[in-house]
């Protein structure tokens, strides 16, 4: 990803991919057996898993932003032309 040659469909992908590995990474969380996980971990765990939920939320508020952009910057350039 090159900063200079990104469109704002790129951003969108990636934040979609990043969105899927934390969502992947959580799913792997949510199935381990906290029970079976010694007390000095499990907080790390709690913490991490909040982290990461915390995450991927946010990379779905910027997805959803990014594509209303793009549809705003799309009907715009459409408006203009003549």
């Amino acid at each position: 990803m090159s900063a200079a040659t990104n469109t704002i469909n790129e951003i969108i992908g990636d934040v979609t991919n990043l969105s899927h590995l934390l969502n992947t990474i959580i799913g792997g969380l949510c199935e381990v057996d906290l029970l079976k996980v010694p007390d000095t971990e499990r907080a790390d765990i709690n913490r991490l898993s909040a982290l990461l939920w915390i995450g991927r939320d946010l990379c779905e508020r910027i997805e959803a932003t990014a594509t209303d952009c793009h549809k705003l910057i799309c009907h715009e350039t459409l408006a203009v032309r003549p």
